[in-house]
């Protein structure tokens, strides 16, 4: 942005949200709100750490089992995180 040029809140939010690292976290805490939602609230409790890097999404999961379930399904995931965010946020899901 230029000195002394008058930008529009629009144009100064978008060039906020330009910033890698902070869309990335935007879009890290946006996923965490309506995970439950998306796996439900009892798979959801066992899920500790989530984070976007790169357009890959991180879930930390805290049981076996339901790591194992989360893994089988990660490409429908995918699906439906980026429906429900309305664009191709993420490209992969990956579960540890």
């Amino acid at each position: 942005m230029k000195p002394g040029k008058t930008y529009s809140v629009s144009d100064i939010l978008k060039s906020i949200f330009k910033d890698k690292k902070f869309e990335e976290g935007l879009l890290s805490a946006q996923i965490k709100r309506e995970w439950p939602e998306i796996v439900g609230v009892k798979v959801a409790s066992a899920t500790g750490g989530m984070w976007v890097k790169e357009r890959v999404l991180f879930v930390e999961v805290k049981s076996s089992i339901i790591r194992s379930e989360l893994k089988l399904i990660s490409n429908e995931l995918v699906k439906v995180i980026n429906r429900r965010m309305g664009e191709d946020a993420i490209t992969d899901l990956i579960v540890r």
